[in-house]
């Protein structure tokens, strides 16, 4: 697999293991794409997990990401921790979303004056993100196809096609080998490689392959 694009990513240099040579490329080119009414059972909240960035005892919470690869569903929530070096934030996956918010509030509770405040807030994002958890597991096959992505993202900006994985910090659920070869093989198994027609076998050829002279009847053979 070739990669056309404008961009580099984590997965790149993979590139350089193949151990097989085709003519077929991954065109990653980043554009927004049909959001197929997939989040309209979730929208509320969906909304307000990606509201404008408001701090929770000493959490800021940029949003939530739902990052959809090769098949696979991965909840992202990117925030920040105040009075750390890294400025690009935090971006935590999956099962590790809850127990860190409940750590966050745990935290909090023991050391912020607006104990209430930042409670009955905290409170309505944890119980949001319980039901995007549990509830965005069903069908959504048909956006690979009608969008043709291997990988695509839903946030609050909409549905973006073919996006940087190094900037929400993928590396942390596929090493780049692994995220190499899963892109290749969704990009060859389910959106490129066409159905293999039926070859159609002439007669003619069918009584020579089994060695009998096509000018002669295997029927009424000569005595």
């Amino acid at each position: 697999m070739k990669i056309v694009s404008q961009f580099k990513d984590y997965y790149d240099y993979a590139l350089a293991w193949q151990t097989e040579e085709n003519d077929w490329a991954y065109n990653r080119e980043e554009f927004y794409g049909n959001m197929g009414g997939i989040i309209s059972n979730i929208e509320q909240s969906f909304r307000i997990l990606n509201q404008d960035p408001c701090m929770y005892y000493d959490c800021n919470i940029w949003g939530v990401h739902l990052i959809f690869f090769c098949g696979e569903l991965h909840v992202c929530m990117r925030c920040n921790m105040p009075y750390e070096k890294d400025t690009s934030g935090k971006y935590i996956y999956n099962n590790n979303i809850l127990p860190f918010l409940k750590e966050v509030q745990k935290k909090g509770r023991k050391n912020s004056t607006k104990h209430f405040e930042n409670d009955y807030y905290f409170e309505e994002i944890l119980a949001n993100m319980v039901y995007i958890l549990d509830t965005v597991h069903y069908h959504f096959e048909h956006l690979y196809q009608l969008n043709y992505t291997p990988v695509f993202i839903i946030d609050v900006l909409g549905l973006k096609c073919n996006p940087r994985l190094m900037d929400y910090k993928f590396q942390q659920i596929k090493e780049p080998y692994q995220a190499f070869q899963d892109i290749s093989q969704f990009l060859f198994g389910k959106l490129i490689a066409p159905e293999k027609p039926m070859i159609e076998v002439s007669n003619a050829t069918k009584i020579e392959k089994h060695g009998f002279d096509k000018k002669i009847s295997f029927r009424k053979r000569k005595e």
